[in-house]
């Protein structure tokens, strides 16, 4: 994040916030736990599992001995959804239940809250005389496998019920042993077509080459499904041997098995699989299949596809196939083969700056340059939207002259890459385009000086701060902060003392804050205490910003002094300031008492601030807020619970995975990852493909990336020998681009600077219009979340953030009067 976003919106849909009801609820849930009504503790048992927090807990336990088994099987969910291992004594002796049905619940309860002992019990269990309680038992013990499970398992295999030897051969090839490929090949001609078709998923998974001569019979089999997973396992084995069969039934099969036969060459990727794809890209019946199977193989097919681009003989139609592949397989080997058609003319340029743009080569950067003078306007876009992930500051001297492009969107793009590139040739045309009549351009070259940190822009970015512009105006603010050039302190405090209008004065104040982050200087703490003390909102919020930015030991005496005779719109953003300063034993007890305030936005952000400045001694006050009706504190407390990191603090985010807040559930995983347990990592797979919430997934994904552990084993049993392949399946599977947009940088894991930057957020709605007083959720780049309300001016600041991107959802409307 080089330069804050200046304003913020609706980005994608929200997911809705769960309401919460109240103690007197809660007590009349209680009482009907005892009716001797069984529809009436049903229903309580359902009400009492959707409460958050610990204070329905022994309620539940105690639903645990009800009479009406169904009653018990809803306690047993929702005890071991919480993680309640208080209940497994009691769930040990359902085991010995007469009802098949509290059995089968006792053992998926027993998996969930996992524990040697449970296992133990969940294995003398296997021979239940019931199918569904055996079924059971073995799915729960699939949750935490082991190689302690392979011989108690195996003899499952043979279990006279599909379902049992189904779930045996699931869970056994989840532990990747090579101790069960023989086993499991032999379910390969079970009676059961539910159990052969596991049994083919699983030895893909297992990768063991000697299942390739089965799993090629398997393509035989009667059941489409089974030869389509056959097909995908064999190629995944990349075995020798399983070319020959997969090259047979792509070129002479059904036709509704020849795509998945061309997918599984692709992933096979051997030199003769890729060259039957490459081949029936000549043939328009097969061209479409032999295109996907190609992008599949990825890097394994750049050096036939760039053959097919160089050879004279190749038709124009399946050239153009070649340059789609390398594009959307960002074949790194193709590129002197597209760089050479796009120098003979030979085919459309277009596709081929696009392809050169997907791949991100830095030898294409001087071609594309070239094509910023080229006569069709089509292709001098194409070429800025292709050079903008290969730009170095060598090509800022180019992008000059497109400044003055014939199209509005090619100026407005140049201006941006001439920022970002930070090259300080471009100040003065920048400057130049400020100063211009065109207020869209002028906006945008603004941003651009903004982030370029020239000195020469110091006046220019001070002037603008008395611009009629209120956009230009928040410009100038960011790049005096991004220039932090002490020079700029006595331009602008003249600007407060002389300019008429509270919004430049304003605005002279946000800029001194900015000028000064994380230093001070006497005359500008002196001026701000002056302003805090006139009782001004508009100045008072904007002093606060600034106070907020610097950083100095009279701050803190400062705001302690002041706090009790703020307006209560100053409050809030008061503490936040109070957070970014050194702690000091006044500061964190009133910040402490500020958790119970009355104002939710002051008691959010006094937690927030709690855990920035790490007040170990406020731990027990913050778990109460982590369980707070308000969603805001507790979506607060539970990112400053992650910040302490403690172990305490850790298994109380252990609960808070179960909250229905979707902010709550994400800062309980940002925490967890400080934790580095093996144990953890179920935990987190589990989150990562089945909770509904980005923030959540996004964050499960950091935290295994950053254990790295041995293997990831999601919930529907795919299992990933490494985290980098589970990244690459989450950026292009998961269903939110945001995710995937995040995954794909965890991938790339791009040096940045390590030096703290900030936010500053002007909130607008869809229609453009201000929102003011609004909750909303800042995702910041580490992934904690912030609940924070605009205030008056729409307006909000977040300081001390590491690089990255921040994203911003506003809180449903039920949800924002907490």
């Amino acid at each position: 994040m080089t330069l804050a976003p200046l304003r913020a919106g609706l980005l994608g849909l929200l997911l809705p916030l769960a309401g919460f009801d109240w103690a007197g609820k809660v007590q009349t849930d209680i009482q009907d736990l005892r009716s001797p009504n069984a529809t009436l503790r049903r229903q309580a048992v359902e009400r009492l599992a959707a409460y958050s927090g610990n204070e329905v807990k022994r309620h539940l336990l105690t639903a645990l001995r009800d009479t009406e088994p169904g009653i018990q099987k809803l306690a047993a969910r929702a005890v071991a959804d919480r993680g309640y291992r208080e209940a497994v004594p009691e769930l040990r002796r359902w085991l010995s239940h007469w009802d098949e049905e509290v059995r089968a619940a006792a053992a998926d309860a027993l998996g969930r809250l996992g524990g040697n002992e449970s296992r133990q019990h969940l294995v003398r269990t296997l021979r239940d005389p019931e199918p569904v309680v055996r079924q059971k038992v073995v799915e729960a013990l699939g949750r935490a496998p082991g190689p302690d499970l392979i011989i108690p398992l195996l003899a499952r295999l043979q279990d006279a019920n599909s379902g049992v030897r189904r779930a045996a051969v699931e869970v056994l090839c989840r532990l990747r042993e090579g101790r069960v490929v023989v086993p499991v090949l032999g379910r390969l001609t079970d009676p059961a077509r539910e159990v052969r078709l596991v049994a083919v998923q699983g030895l893909g998974q297992l990768g063991d080459p000697r299942a390739a001569p089965a799993l090629a019979r398997a393509l035989k089999d009667g059941s489409p499904e089974i030869v389509e997973a056959a097909l995908q396992a064999l190629g995944k084995l990349r075995a020798e041997g399983a070319a020959e069969p997969l090259i047979d039934l792509f070129l002479n099969g059904p036709l509704r098995h020849r795509e998945k036969a061309a997918l599984a060459l692709g992933t096979l990727g051997t030199n003769p699989a890729i060259r039957v794809l490459v081949a029936a890209l000549d043939v328009p019946a097969t061209r479409a299949a032999a295109r996907r199977a190609l992008v599949a193989a990825g890097p394994r097919a750049g050096t036939q596809v760039a053959a097919l681009l160089l050879d004279p003989r190749t038709s124009r139609a399946t050239a153009q196939e070649a340059v789609e592949i390398s594009r959307e397989a960002r074949l790194v080997a193709c590129v002197p083969a597209l760089l050479q058609a796009l120098r003979n003319h030979k085919l459309p340029r277009i596709p081929l700056v696009e392809a050169l743009g997907q791949i991100r080569d830095v030898r294409a950067q001087r071609p594309l340059l070239d094509l910023l003078e080229d006569a069709s306007a089509e292709v001098r876009w194409a070429a800025l939207i292709a050079l903008d992930p290969i730009l170095d500051e060598r090509a800022a001297e180019a992008l000059l002259p497109v400044l003055h492009d014939a199209t509005e969107a090619a100026r407005l793009r140049a201006t941006e890459l001439l920022g970002r590139l930070g090259s300080r040739i471009a100040t003065l045309p920048l400057l130049r385009l400020v100063r211009g009549r065109d207020r869209t351009l002028a906006r945008a070259a603004a941003v651009a000086v903004a982030q370029l940190g020239d000195p020469r822009a110091l006046e220019p970015l001070v002037g603008l701060l008395s611009h009629s512009d209120r956009q230009l105006r928040r410009i100038g603010v960011h790049g005096l902060a991004r220039l932090r050039d002490p020079r700029a302190v006595p331009a602008l405090v003249r600007l407060y003392a002389e300019h008429e209008d509270p919004a430049v004065r304003a605005v002279a104040l946000q800029g001194l804050g900015g000028t000064l982050r994380g230093t001070s200087e006497p005359r500008a703490l002196a001026l701000l205490g002056a302003v805090l003390a006139r009782r001004d909102r508009t100045t008072g919020l904007a002093a606060l910003d600034a106070l907020a930015a610097m950083r100095d030991p009279g701050i803190s005496a400062l705001l302690l002094e002041r706090f009790a005779g703020l307006d209560r719109a100053l409050r809030r953003p008061a503490a936040e300031a109070l957070g970014n300063q050194a702690p000091q034993p006044a500061t964190l007890t009133l910040l402490r008492g500020l958790l119970s305030d009355s104002d939710a936005s002051t008691a959010a952000a006094a937690a927030w601030a709690l855990g920035k400045l790490g007040d170990r001694a406020a731990e027990e006050r913050l778990a109460q807020a982590a369980q707070h009706p308000r969603w805001p504190l507790r979506v607060n407390a539970t990112a400053a619970l992650a910040r302490l990191g403690t172990s305490t603090a850790l298994a109380r985010l252990r609960v808070a995975l179960q909250d229905a807040d979707p902010y709550v559930r994400a800062n309980a995983v940002a925490g967890l990852a400080r934790q580095r347990s093996e144990g953890l990592v179920p935990v987190l797979a589990e989150r990562l493909h089945g909770d509904r919430s980005p923030w959540v997934r996004i964050n499960a994904l950091r935290a295994l990336s950053l254990w790295q552990p041995r293997k990831v084993t999601l919930p529907e049993g795919k299992t990933f020998s490494s985290v980098k392949d589970l990244t690459q399946t989450v950026s292009e599977g998961d269903p939110d681009p945001r995710v995937r947009g995040l995954a794909e940088e965890l991938l790339l894991r791009p040096p940045v600077s390590q030096r703290e930057t900030w936010i500053g957020l002007y909130l607008l709605d869809r229609e453009q219009q201000p929102l003011r007083n609004t909750w909303f959720a800042l995702v910041t780049p580490g992934g904690l979340v912030k609940a924070a309300q605009s205030d008056g001016r729409a307006e909000a600041w977040e300081e001390n953030l590491s690089p990255g991107r921040c994203f911003v959802e506003l809180a449903p409307t039920e949800e924002s009067r907490p």
